[in-house]
């Protein structure tokens, strides 16, 4: 307990500590901004400093104090507020997928759900999928269910947010394990080779996985480190991963593992492959 309290007094003091330098930034730009205003005023005005002038100014200053409170609050609320929720965080954000063969696979997303309020009986995420169509979604560990997007046809749609529905509220700061797992089908030959997990809440551990059964051989497996900014991402960080066995000779599947401690906010974590 005292590790989760730690690990979030320390972002806390971060998101102070970013958005106290944008509150300088913004207020040296307002500032600049105001020079040539207060310039003009102080040249039609004459020498002798009155009541009557300061008050000319004052509906100047008002103004800049409202457009600092907007820059401010604009600030928070797309910067800031889509990506933090403070009601629950993550212990373990784990992402696996598996190849059963190259038209056939298992995505399985397991979290470590921390609430940090008495309020939290539900968790959310968006997910995509790039091949045919996902068959099934179904959830374990957990006394609840799982909502999904549906296309016009009743169909589970390939990109949307899954909702996990908790039939009861969560204790603060216990941790609720759950396991989602998508059975994805690729017939079409369309999906991306990636995997991400993205960063928009605090996190102990992200795990990202991919695992390959006998028949099915990857090359060129890196994992990627981006930054994200809104719509913006710059790459910075490139890692090769290397495989490793388990299971006997004949059944042994490959893994490929990336464990990310304490993964940073608004980062994207990604490992991309090809296919043999």
């Amino acid at each position: 307990m005292k590790k989760w309290l730690s690990y979030i007094a320390k972002k806390v003091i971060e998101s102070l500590i970013i958005n106290g330098v944008r509150f300088l930034i913004g207020l040296a730009v307002i500032g600049a901004a105001s020079i040539p205003v207060v310039q003009a005023i102080k040249n039609a005005s004459q020498a002798t400093v009155t009541v009557e002038k300061w008050l000319l100014i004052l509906p100047y200053l008002i103004m800049l104090l409202i457009a600092f409170i907007l820059i401010f609050y604009l600030i928070l609320r797309f910067r800031l507020m889509p990506h933090l929720s403070w009601d629950y965080i993550f212990g373990l954000n784990q992402h696996t997928i598996c190849y059963i063969d190259k038209s056939n696979l298992e995505f399985t997303k397991k979290l470590n759900i921390i609430p940090l309020s008495n309020c939290v009986n539900q968790a959310s995420y968006d997910y995509t999928w790039t091949g045919s169509k996902i068959t099934s979604v179904t959830l374990k560990e957990i006394d609840g269910n799982v909502t999904v997007n549906e296309d016009a046809s009743g169909n589970i749609s390939n990109k949307g947010i899954l909702s996990i529905n908790f039939n009861e509220y969560l204790r603060v700061l216990r941790k609720q394990e759950c396991d989602v797992t998508f059975q994805l089908s690729n017939e079409n030959n369309t999906m991306e080779p990636k995997l991400i997990i993205t960063v928009k809440r605090p996190t102990l551990k992200s795990l990202l996985r991919v695992v390959t059964n006998p028949g099915v051989q990857l090359k060129n497996v890196n994992a990627s480190i981006y930054n994200i900014f809104g719509d913006r991402k710059n790459s910075f960080k490139i890692i090769p991963l290397y495989s490793m066995k388990f299971g006997n000779h004949l059944s042994a599947q490959t893994y490929y593992e990336w464990e990310i401690k304490h993964p940073k906010l608004f980062t994207k974590y990604e490992i991309t492959w090809e296919i043999v």
